[in-house]
């Protein structure tokens, strides 16, 4: 059978695009996190619904990542990049002042 081509969408290109654009940021904003990737997606997801005035429109990344201190199991992590620490501290306060829950983090392989 032939594999058919996949004609490129739009959409999924652009949202590729914007969570390229916030994995790439030096500090992080987290937001959600678990050892299920489903579950820390609804996370956010509800952390959205509260938190939208004070997030607006920044897309997430997703990070999936392997702490052998946690066991052998994928722990995904959904953050809000920034460029600066005080940026991302600004956005955390703003996030706590609003109700919600975060941590500010360096993403790592970032050089900067």
């Amino acid at each position: 059978m032939a594999l058919l081509k996949r004609v490129p969408n739009s959409f999924v290109t652009e949202l590729e695009q914007h969570v390229k654009l916030g994995a790439d940021r030096p500090w992080g904003v987290q937001l959600a996190a678990g050892f299920n990737r489903d579950q820390a997606l609804a996370m956010y997801s509800r952390a959205m619904t509260r938190l939208r005035a004070v997030i607006g429109d920044q897309d997430p990344s997703l990070l999936g990542s392997l702490f052998r201190s946690r066991g052998t199991r994928t722990f995904y992590q959904v953050r809000i990049g920034a460029d600066t620490r005080p940026a991302a501290d600004d956005l955390c306060n703003r996030i706590r002042r609003a109700g919600g829950a975060c941590l500010v983090l360096r993403n790592m392989n970032i050089s900067g």
